[in-house]
């Protein structure tokens, strides 16, 4: 039987992602997910590094930022310093480009107190 480690994790952006390659010339882009946990006195946020590859990391690339919820599946990978997530998959969970872009209340009309009746 095969030994490997998969994760799932549900969180936010912490910044935009960035494209590049691999020395092989492979896509790649990386980005870093936010997972808070707990309330108020007592929140905990847990940062983790992401990479896609391929086709994956253009739409990322393309269609997520800071802020974005993202929730994706992958294998750990370990380097000199850091523990990385290495994507397989991943779904939108919504955008903060929402709220964002929702139209703004119009403006209050100014009202003339020196109309007589």
């Amino acid at each position: 039987m095969p030994n490997f480690a998969v994760v799932n994790i549900a969180g936010h952006l912490g910044k935009d992602p960035e494209m590049g390659s691999t020395a092989g010339g492979t896509d790649a882009c990386k980005f870093s997910v936010a997972v808070s946990t707990g309330f108020k006195d007592n929140k905990k946020t847990t940062w983790y590094s992401c990479v896609f590859y391929g086709k994956q990391s253009h739409v990322i690339a393309q269609h997520f930022s800071k802020g974005d919820s993202i929730i994706l599946s992958g294998e750990l990978e370990q380097n000199d310093k850091w523990l990385n997530v290495k994507g397989h998959t991943f779904s939108f969970a919504g955008s903060n480009k929402e709220k964002s872009e929702a139209p703004s209340a119009a403006p209050k009309a100014e009202i003339d107190d020196d109309i007589p009746f």
